[in-house]
Order: C-alpha cells, then structure tokens, then sequence
C-alpha cells in the first residue's frame, strides 16, 4: 500500500504544469493547426524546452483568439514581445498564459 500511494504522488508530481515568465522575445514565425491551436516560434527559443521549440494558444478560448489577433498584428508591424508568460505540460508543449508586445 505504502509503495502505490508513492507511486501515486510521483505520477501527480510529473504530470503538474509549471509557469515561467521570459522577456524580449522575437517572434519568428505564426501559424495554426487543427484542433484549435495556433502556434508561434520566438527567438531566442523558450529557455524550457519546448516541444519542437514552439509555444501554443489555444484557440478556442476568448484569450487565445485575442491574443492570437495581437500577434498577427505585431507581426505585421515587425513588434517585438516584452513579456510572455507560458506553463510547460507533461508531454512538453507550451502554453501561453500571457503576451505583452512592445
């Protein structure tokens, strides 16, 4: 029993998401997939490790097509970002939580 309620907290702990704040960031490239994701490489790349080095919006939220808006904008007006906050999943994607554009 003592061997599985370890096993237990083990799983739940690598399977927890974490936040990380970076600041002045490029963005490199924008685009979206399937599944109501868009998807944007920055340099220099996320300092976490990111799956494929990219960071994702979801979509299907209010936030993620606002904020998907705002960096085609910044894209197109060659904007840099000032702060870009993200958690890291379990399975190594990224997922933005906040942008701020210069």
């Amino acid at each position: 029993m003592k061997k599985l309620s370890i096993l237990a907290l083990i799983l739940l702990m690598s399977t927890k998401a974490f936040a990380v704040t970076e600041f002045n960031k490029t963005l490199a490239r924008i685009g979206n997939q399937a599944g109501n994701l868009a998807y944007l490489y920055v340099s220099p790349a996320p300092a976490q490790n990111c799956k494929f080095g990219v960071l994702y919006l979801n979509t299907s939220t209010t936030f993620g097509k606002t904020s998907y808006a705002t960096l085609l904008a910044a894209k197109i007006e060659n904007r840099q970002i000032s702060r870009v906050d993200y958690t890291k999943q379990a399975d190594a994607r990224c997922f933005i939580t906040l942008i701020e554009m210069r």
